[in-house]
């Protein structure tokens, strides 16, 4: 079974009490097949919440991974703001989140990493925290001691040789840290593959691919140019999910930049793992690597689970980060929403949508959408990217005494709640933001 044969596709197949059959209508199940018309009739998910069971995560199997983790961090110029959920689907199913995410700041670099345990394997979600955790503390490690001459060098003209240099001399670094990673995984495989536990579970001989997971990779690191501030960045992606930065300086059609590119297999709807053949060869790994320089405001890695329901992702990440910003999450979220007087009268903004949280379907959840806000008011992406005015006036207020202080705390609420292309994966999301002076 590959790794998305998990989720839900043209057949529907969920649990229920023969006694919840009789309110089911037909109208239900087409709007059930149909995710995208919650925009069209909100109260959608009221109706088909009773569809999602909740069970917690499994106590008896070794290594249970917790049901939310998220963190936040502060530095000089910026924050990071990370976020991973439980998907409905593991909800349902009373099955444990295979996604990962560690993140860190060394000196002046930002160290950013996600991975996406392979869904039909038992003991992925260990995989994915090992490659994660073995890549930082490397890219720690050889960052903090990178000659400072190659730092340097990236500040010089894009088409000067000591750019070229230094630039390679990154890239190579953020290859090697998934060679570690994949040797992580191989040692977690060899630690497990006799102990009881995990045999007992699977009924059978565990295998390396039982821990195979995705592997995301960013560093960032600022740099005077001698006009502007500028951020180099360079971005490895092996597998599925996205890896991307946001400028909210530039108009919409330049705002956004994919720093990866996802991986198929080699059947439809298959994505390739750190496990899987020749994914650490020098020659592939520099054919997934990634550079960019220039102005910034956000880098963001996400899994597939919120990069799938943002597709295509140019431009639909730009819609992703208004998503974020309508829901307190990215921008100038902390601060108190400023008398909204100066947007036109006759602009009205939608209510928010309250969606039923699966956890509990009593508690309903208040979501923005940037989609929702430019159907209403007849814009679009684009002309929605520019309008200050009226993101603020439509954004949640975050001073609301319900509402999470934290805004990594605002992050899993929105990773948990919002609907988006009928999406039942793991979420995992990680925000560098630049903050602009």
């Amino acid at each position: 079974m590959n790794k998305n044969e998990e989720k839900f596709s043209g057949d529907v197949v969920i649990d229920i009490e023969e006694s919840e059959l009789s309110s089911v209508t037909e109208e239900d199940i087409d709007d059930f097949m149909n995710p995208l018309s919650v925009f069209e009739t909100p109260d959608i998910t009221d109706r088909t919440a009773f569809l999602w069971q909740y069970k917690p995560v499994p106590e008896n199997e070794p290594e249970p991974f917790e049901e939310y983790i998220s963190s936040e961090a502060e530095f000089d110029g910026g924050r990071i703001t990370a976020g991973r959920v439980r998907g409905k689907k593991h909800k349902h199913d009373g099955t444990n989140c295979d996604d990962w995410f560690e993140y860190d700041v060394s000196g002046e670099w930002k160290i950013m990493l996600v991975s996406d345990g392979a869904g039909s394997r038992k003991f992925s979600r260990i995989g994915a925290q090992e490659s994660c955790r073995s890549a930082l503390e490397f890219l720690k490690n050889k960052l903090s001691s990178a000659p400072p001459e190659m730092k340097e060098k990236l500040s010089a003209p894009l088409d000067d040789e000591g750019f070229i240099e230094g630039c390679g001399y990154f890239a190579s670094l953020l290859q090697e840290s998934a060679v570690k990673a994949k040797e992580a995984v191989e040692s977690a495989f060899e630690e497990r593959k006799s102990k009881y536990d995990y045999l007992n579970l699977i009924g059978r001989d565990l295998e390396l691919k039982d821990f195979s997971g995705t592997f995301l990779a960013c560093i960032v690191i600022p740099v005077n140019t001698g006009e502007r501030t500028e951020y180099f960045a360079a971005a490895l992606q092996i597998g599925d999910g996205i890896i991307c930065s946001v400028n909210c300086s530039e108009t919409a059609d330049r705002a956004l930049r994919l720093l990866s590119t996802p991986d198929s297999g080699e059947y439809s709807g298959e994505t390739d793992f750190i496990t899987s053949a020749n994914q650490t060869k020098k020659e592939t790994l520099m054919g997934k690597t990634k550079i960019m320089r220039g102005a910034a405001s956000a880098f963001m890695l996400m899994t597939d689970g919120v990069a799938d329901d943002y597709f295509p992702n140019s431009p639909e990440l730009l819609r992703l980060y208004l998503d974020l910003r309508l829901n307190g999450i990215a921008g100038t979220a902390d601060e108190k929403k400023t008398d909204d007087s100066g947007v036109e009268a006759e602009v009205s903004v939608p209510e928010p949508v309250m969606h039923p949280w699966v956890n509990d379907n009593s508690k309903k959840i208040p979501v923005q959408y940037s989609k929702r806000i430019y159907e209403k008011t007849g814009d679009n992406l684009e002309t929605l990217w520019g309008n200050e005015a009226v993101i603020e006036k439509a954004s949640l207020d975050v001073s609301a005494p319900d509402y999470p202080e934290k805004r990594s705390g605002r992050l899993l609420r929105w990773l948990d709640n919002y609907t988006e292309r009928g999406s039942f994966d793991d979420r995992t999301l990680v925000i560098c933001e630049m903050i602009q002076e």
